[in-house]
């Protein structure tokens, strides 16, 4: 009970991976495991760090974000 979130009800996801293969992986595996959620992809620390800031300004923050630790630009 109590209006928590199921495990398949993710929310939003931000994807950052710069090697375009596995992100094609990482979608095809999300959009099994969590159907319902939004995965928006980034292709480098950079981009994701302005989408962040984009959307705490907005105050609507990804509820997950999954990030390579090698990255171009800015590391995860």
């Amino acid at each position: 009970g109590g209006g928590g979130r199921r495990r398949d009800e993710v929310g939003e996801i931000l994807l950052v991976e710069d090697n375009a293969v596995n992100a094609r992986v990482m979608q095809s595996m999300l959009s099994k495991l969590a159907p319902k959620s939004v995965v928006q992809t980034v292709c480098d620390g950079a981009a994701a760090l302005e989408v962040l800031l984009r959307r705490m300004r907005e105050q609507a923050g990804p509820l997950l974000v999954l990030m390579d630790r090698n990255m171009p630009l800015v590391n995860g």
